[in-house]
């Protein structure tokens, strides 16, 4: 019974954590240009979304870190917004494994 409190207890302050690491959203879609530090996305919605990257921005690309230059139009992305609605995170495809 005490496993089952200390689980109940532990979800219940890990979810809002998690819930709000990134900020405010995401915006998934693909990218149809990128450039003055903007990325412009349409996202899956039909909308078309600009939002800024920072020093502070993750570009993830599958599991592993990618870099500015993997940003390429045409490209699904995920972009998590941070509270300011700059971008956070930007998750591309792992792309090929040859």
């Amino acid at each position: 019974m005490r496993t089952l409190h200390a689980v109940a207890i532990a979800l219940i302050l890990v979810v809002p954590v998690i819930a709000f690491a990134h900020g405010s959203g995401h915006v998934m879609g693909t990218i149809e240009k990128f450039e003055d530090d903007t990325l412009t996305v349409t996202s899956t919605d039909g909308d078309v979304v600009s939002v800024r990257l920072t020093g502070d921005t993750v570009i993830l690309k599958g599991k592993n870190p990618g870099s500015r230059e993997d940003i390429q139009a045409g490209s699904r992305v995920v972009v998590h917004y941070a509270k300011d609605k700059t971008a956070a995170e930007i998750h591309l495809p792992a792309g090929d494994r040859s």
